[in-house]
């Protein structure tokens, strides 16, 4: 997973794998992705997979409050969670975005669909371009 660090006057968000920046992952490993932004704020994390599923990383459940603590290191999944983040494959490059701000995020509710594995994702990107998509999802 490639590590981008969003810069903003007012708020910074690091995201990184527990592998470190740049590594490679393989079909079958349990991952944990890890992000701390500098300054209290609102955060949504978006994962875009090899296959154009799309699915919300944090907050892990619909409803759940996205503020976070500026300094303070968070883990996905934490240790309260009872699933695993588990690469699928096929290769290619996966994404995760970040979105953060100051005022409260209305991030979207995507309806469920189910993809040949029999996984719930939050929505299928049908050739669009991922880095379009999250900007017009985040607008």
């Amino acid at each position: 997973v490639p590590q981008r660090v969003v810069n903003h006057p007012y708020r910074d968000v690091r995201v990184w794998g527990f592998k470190g920046e740049g590594a490679n992952y393989n079909p079958g490993d349990n991952i944990k992705i890890y992000f701390q932004a500098s300054r209290d704020c609102y955060v949504v994390i978006y994962d875009i997979d090899t296959r154009g599923y799309v699915s919300l990383l944090y907050p892990t459940d619909n409803g759940d409050d996205p503020y976070v603590e500026g300094g303070r290191t968070y883990r996905i999944p934490d240790n309260f969670d009872d699933y695993d983040l588990t690469i699928n494959g096929p290769d290619g490059t996966e994404y995760i975005t970040v979105v953060a701000s100051l005022e409260q995020i209305d991030y979207p509710n995507f309806p469920g669909t189910n993809s040949d594995d029999e996984q719930i994702y939050a929505y299928k990107l049908d050739g669009e371009d991922p880095f379009e998509f999250m900007q017009d999802i985040n607008r």
